[in-house]
Formats: structure tokens, C-alpha cells, sequence
């Protein structure tokens, strides 16, 4: 029997359930990521270390397919778990890198031991970045992919957000590889420079403020061009990690420059100096400015979070071949509640088995939501019903309509008619206070047993829509 969703007219701010979707290889996403898919992280390591090996050498087209072959290996309900996987682990790898780093720039010196122990460690990380690269761009191909063969809204919905995280991760991995690449050389660690050297020491400062410029600048700009919602409040804890980290270099860099200055004999130096100082200030109130902004649109992104886990459905009552209810979500202290949605769902009458001749008397309920001047209410009554099979029409009215509150609101007819071969029913509503709008409906059962359906109205000023049952007598 054919399950079909109605879905009232968009009255107010109405958000739609997703169903659980999947694809005509019978494979169901797992947002959650239950599937055990970390566990198999190791084994698509060590494919993707054999792939940058085998790719050092092979031609374009070998590589390609290669890539294919891992993306093959990946469960489409494994994605996000495996994402999650790898960002945390490179995320605390790069940290302990980073902090071994600062450590030895701290140091008057660096014995050459420590120097080399630090530089085996560095090219350790860049190799492991480089195989969580391959991986990552495995799993944005296997989405893709995925997305070519999805067919339902939700689903393509879903893949879109992996494909935007899969993104995200992939420009973290960059930044990744670009810093600990620099904090690999090998000529960062030496005696503190002598005074023959602070021409080149005040370039190397200037050529270290400008890529801290870029990183920031990049940074900055993904924030700003991100639709609200696409970025997850990983990602923005992310960037403020990024963020602080680039302040404390700035700070640095601001002091050494100070030291400089303090020692400087040359007017033209100091010029150069005080325009460097410059920069770094400006460059040290807009990381700061962008710190802010990261931590509020983390905050909004953990909040759209947890909203999304307080949506539920309401039933309202079920029927032998239809139920129907409310959608929404509920309210607590520190928000308001949303607007809500009724919807019907149910086992639609097969065209061909709506009866062609005689008459019945549907009886049953009528819910929905009015806005009278921006203040919103729910309105309910009942629904008695006139079908002549023989003509293909639907009369009859929508009775004691009433407010929340019990206040009398009004009463309506209802006109409709359905085509030939169709179980697709619509049609006009009038209402006793002057509102005026349609109704869409259609036969549930095996036997038309139910109709149902949804309608709108509007007048004056007024708005309302909603959906109605009705049971055969």
C-alpha cells in the first residue's frame, strides 16, 4: 500500500523532520557513527600509505583509480565517524609537535640531539598527515559519489553537510602540514643571532608576520562567507585554538621586535621596526575581533545543535489507515518555543479502489494554527462530510471552530472535487468570518476508508492553515 506524507501549507517558521535516508544500494546512513568504523582506521592507513607509494611513480589515470579502489572501502555509514577520528587524532598530534617546538625556541640553545630527535619527529607527522590527506580525499570521493545516487531531498541534504565537514577537514589537514613544515627546519634552531645578524633576524620576523597575516586572513574569510549552521562548533573550537595560537605568535613576535628596537642605533632600523610594530598591532585587534566572533558563532552553532535533539513529533490521534499529529519542538527556559506543524501520514486509497457510485458521510477533526495580528494560537473543531463517488465531489463544512483559549473563532464550507483515475482531491474553503482559501485531501484505506488532508485561510489581515480527518460513518 502507498505510504504518502501531507504537509500543511508553510503558515510560520516551520522546520520538516528528516527521514531516515538511504540509497538504492540498500546502504543507510548512520549520522551517529555506531558503526564501528574507527576500529577499521588503521587497516585504511595503511591502503592509503600504500597508494601515496605506489602514486610517487604511477601515471595520472593509475593514481585516480587507486583513489577509487580506497573510496570503495569506505561505508557510507562510516563517514562521520572516521572524519571525527582522524581530526581528533591529527589535532592532538600537531599539538604535542607544536608544543616540543615552542619548547626548544624557548631554549638559549639546542643540542644538536634534541634538534634531529625533534626533526624525526616532524617528518613522522608530515607523513602522517600525508596519509590522512589521501584518506580524507578517499571520503570526499566516496560522498560524492553518493551524492550522485541520492534521490530524496534528506539524503542529499545529509551528504551536502558530510561534503562541507570533509572540506573543512581537508583545509585543516593543509594548515597542518604547512606549520609543521616550517617548524621542520632544521636552521630554527640556533644560537641566539649575533649583531651582524639583525638585518637578516628582522626579515625572518617581517616574512613570519606576513604568513601569520595570510593564515589569519584565510581563516577569517571562511567565517564570514559560511552560511550560519554549516560550520559545526568543532570547527569553530578549532579556530579559536588557531586564533590563540596565532595571538601568542604575534605576541612573540611583538616582543623580539621591542628587543630590537630597545638596541637599535640606526634610524632607518628603527623605521623599519616601528612599521613592523604597526602591523603586528593591527594584525593583533583583528585576530582578537575574530576570536570573538568564533566563540559567538560557536555558541549559536552548539545551540542550533541542541535544538535540533529537542525536536519530536506529537501524535494526535490514529485512525485504522492514517495518524496524524504535530511537529515541532519543545520549549525551555532560555528560548522560545518554535512554531509548530501538523502533518497527516497514512496508507493512501489506490486510485482504482475509490468507489465510483453512492454516498458517504465522513465525520472526524479539525486542527491548525491562527495568526490574528502576529498573535499566534491553535484553533480546533470538527469536520462532517458529504462524498458523492458518482460525480467525484466533496461537500460539507468544518463546524465550532475555536481558539486555544475557547473563544468562538468560525465555521467553514467545504467544496472539492477529484479527477478521473486520481486520488488527488482539492478544492475551495469559505469561512463564515470572511477568510477564504483551499483545501488538498485525499482517501486513506483500502476502501476510501478516511479522507484527509490540509487548508489554509486567509482575510483581513489573518492567517491560518492546518489539517483535517474524516472517518467514514
Amino acid at each position: 500500500m502507498i505510504r504518502r506524507l501531507l504537509l500543511l501549507p508553510l503558515l510560520l517558521l516551520v522546520a520538516i523532520a528528516a527521514p531516515t535516508p538511504a540509497w538504492s544500494t540498500g546502504i543507510v546512513v548512520s549520522p551517529t557513527g555506531d558503526s564501528g568504523a574507527e576500529a577499521r582506521l588503521p587497516a585504511l592507513r595503511h591502503l592509503a600509505a600504500l597508494l601515496l607509494r605506489e602514486g610517487a611513480t604511477a601515471p595520472p589515470e593509475e593514481q585516480a583509480q587507486s583513489l577509487v579502489r580506497l573510496a570503495s572501502e569506505i561505508g557510507i555509514g562510516d563517514i562521520a565517524e572516521l572524519l571525527h577520528a582522524v581530526q581528533n587524532e591529527r589535532r592532538e598530534s600537531f599539538g604535542e609537535v607544536t608544543t616540543q617546538f615552542r619548547s626548544l625556541l624557548s631554549r638559549d640553545g639546542v643540542e644538536t640531539d634534541d634538534a634531529h630527535q625533534f626533526s624525526r619527529r616532524s617528518e613522522q607527522e608530515l607523513a602522517g598527515l600525508a596519509v590522512d590527506t589521501t584518506l580524507l580525499a578517499a571520503l570526499r570521493l566516496r560522498v560524492e559519489q553518493a551524492l550522485g545516487t541520492a534521490t530524496d531531498a534528506a539524503t542529499q541534504s545529509l551528504l551536502s553537510g558530510y561534503l562541507r565537514q570533509v572540506t573543512a577537514a581537508q583545509t585543516q589537514l593543509q594548515g597542518y602540514q604547512a606549520e609543521t613544515g616550517k617548524m621542520a627546519r632544521p636552521d630554527l634552531f640556533k644560537s641566539p643571532p649575533s649583531p651582524t645578524t639583525r638585518a637578516e633576524e628582522i626579515r625572518n620576523v617581517a616574512a613570519q608576520l606576513g604568513n601569520l597575516a595570510e593564515e589569519r586572513s584565510a581563516l577569517s574569510t571562511q567565517m564570514t562567507l559560511a552560511p550560519i549552521g554549516h560550520l559545526n562548533e568543532a570547527w569553530y573550537a578549532e579556530a579559536m585554538e588557531r586564533l590563540q595560537s596565532t595571538l601568542s605568535n604575534l605576541d612573540e613576535l611583538k616582543a623580539r621586535l621591542s628587543e630590537l628596537l630597545g638596541s637599535s642605533q640606526s634610524a632607518t632600523e628603527r623605521a623599519q621596526l616601528l612599521a613592523l610594530l604597526r602591523q603586528i598591532d593591527a594584525l593583533l585587534n583583528a585576530a582578537a575581533l575574530d576570536l570573538r566572533t568564533a566563540a559567538t558563532a560557536g555558541q549559536i552553532a552548539a545551540e542550533m545543535r541542541r535544538q535540533e535533539t529537542l525536536a519530536y513529533e506529537k501524535p494526535l490521534g490514529t485512525y485504522s489507515y492514517l495518524s496524524w499529529g504535530l511537529w515541532g519542538s519543545e520549549a525551555t527556559p532560555e528560548r522560545p518555543v518554535y512554531q509548530n506543524s501538523h502533518w497527516i501520514a497514512g496508507s493512501l486509497t489506490p486510485a482504482v479502489a475509490i468507489p465510483t457510485t453512492g454516498t458517504a458521510n465522513y465525520n472526524g477533526q479539525v486542527v491548525g494554527k491562527l495568526n490574528e495580528g502576529g498573535a499566534v494560537t491553535t484553533v480546533t473543531g470538527t469536520s462532517a462530510l458529504t462524498v458523492l463517488f458518482d460525480n467525484r465531489g466533496l461537500s460539507g463544512s468544518f463546524d465550532n471552530m475555536k481558539r486555544a483559549n475557547g473563544t468562538a473563532w468560525t465555521s467553514a464550507t467545504v467544496n472539492a472535487t477529484w479527477g478521473a483515475g486520481t486520488n488527488q482531491i482539492s478544492g475551495t474553503l469559505n469561512a463564515a468570518n470572511g477568510m477564504n482559501g483551499t483545501v488538498n485531501a485525499s482517501f486513506f484505506g483500502p476502501a476510501a476508508n478516511h479522507v484527509g488532508g490540509s487548508w489554509s485561510l486567509s482575510g483581513g489581515g489573518n492567517q491560518a492553515s492546518g489539517v483535517f480527518v474524516g472517518d467514514k460513518q
